[in-house]
């Protein structure tokens, strides 16, 4: 017989009986496959409650859920196997496991406020490590600024390479798994002068360290770009219409200081 990991439990679902094996052995492989289901049900499950529309997350608890109902399961778990089920399914969603090993959260942060830090928050409860990614030397920094210089704004101050990267060392104080990184993107630019996002992805990369597999952000306009730069992460879009927390930099650098204050980190 295949081992669980070639099978589908839809396959292992159509099984009458559970295989030949040596004496004890039946038991044992019994109590992994009933294991491993449970594991992956659970899995698609979460995965799920931050990625609704993935289909073969969806496609995952169907057949597990197919394979519950089987003959086979039954067999292999005998008279108790709703409670076995029931027992498993309670102790791997209340377990304090991490959805994601590696999560990146990245923005200008210009300045960061409490918007940014309610994504983080999410960043933090969904991943083992994050790192918080502050960048400068972009060209829409350079507006921002070109526009404090003007006036238009009071936060000039607020809005420099210094402040920032003591802003997301605070940030990412309060949570023990966040670690704070600054990226030089002045050297990203295309021949308009303009960001070249594809050029700052290996920057963004080398920044980590490491690969990650979750990208957090509030922008659904950024999911081409965020899928095509780093296709082994899902990017998990946290409050996109600013309800939770009703506010954007925009709005911050265009409030008296005072206000301002209220709204950063």
């Amino acid at each position: 017989m295949p081992s669980v990991d070639m099978v589908s439990w839809a396959n292992y679902a159509t099984c009458d009986f559970p295989p030949e094996t040596p004496e004890g052995g039946i038991a044992v492989l019994a109590n992994a496959i009933a294991l491993q289901a449970v594991q992956d049900w659970v899995e698609a499950k979460r995965i799920l409650k931050v990625r609704p529309k993935r289909k073969d997350m969806k496609q995952r608890v169907q057949d597990c859920e197919r394979f519950f109902r089987s003959e086979y399961f039954r067999q292999i778990t005998g008279a108790n196997g709703c409670n076995i089920l029931n027992k498993l399914c309670e102790s791997f969603m209340t377990s304090p496991g991490k959805l994601y090993s590696v999560g990146m959260y990245g923005g200008k942060f210009m300045p960061m406020h409490k918007g940014h830090l309610h994504c983080l928050e999410e960043a933090s409860r969904l991943c083992e490590k994050v790192y918080l990614i502050c960048t400068v030397g972009g060209s829409d920094e350079d507006r921002i600024r070109g526009e404090a210089a003007a006036g238009k704004t009071e936060l000039a101050e607020f809005i420099t390479p210094e402040f920032r990267k003591r802003q997301i060392e605070k940030a990412a104080a309060m949570f023990p798994n966040v670690r704070p990184v600054m990226a030089d993107l002045s050297s990203c630019r295309d021949k308009d002068g303009k960001e070249d996002w594809d050029m700052e992805t290996p920057i963004i990369l080398k920044a980590c360290g490491e690969d990650f597999d979750a990208v957090f952000g509030s922008e659904p306009s950024y999911a081409p770009y965020f899928n095509r730069a780093y296709p082994q992460a899902d990017y998990i879009l946290v409050d996109t219409e600013r309800e939770e927390v009703p506010i954007s930099a925009t709005k911050v650098r265009g409030m008296k200081i005072e206000k301002a204050k209220e709204w950063m980190v």
